[in-house]
């Protein structure tokens, strides 16, 4: 599981700024995801870029902190686009 978290972690730094590693796939989803929503996908990407300062963070962190970033001022239809991208990232949980 640990290791899960790594890499999905050195693929949302890859995707978010962080520089690490790129996974095309990912990039693609997420990019293709984040076209009706860019003022959501801003504030999702800016949470993103400030978690991935504290080295302590995990990926669960890091989505965390984009969405809460993202969800302020957010309406329904930016919620429910981030619920999708939450399960796009960690598929085996739970809505």
């Amino acid at each position: 599981m640990e290791n899960m978290i790594g890499e999905l972690k050195l693929q949302l730094m890859g995707y978010f700024g962080g520089g690490v590693r790129e996974d095309e796939e990912v990039i693609a989803e997420l990019s293709e995801d984040m076209k009706g929503y860019p003022g959501t996908a801003r504030a999702f990407r800016e949470g993103i870029a400030q978690a991935l300062a504290d080295p302590a963070a995990d990926c669960v962190d890091l989505v965390e902190r984009g969405a809460n970033r993202a969800m302020e001022g957010s309406d329904e239809k930016a919620r429910r686009w981030l619920a999708h991208l939450r399960s796009r990232l960690f598929p085996g949980e739970a809505a």
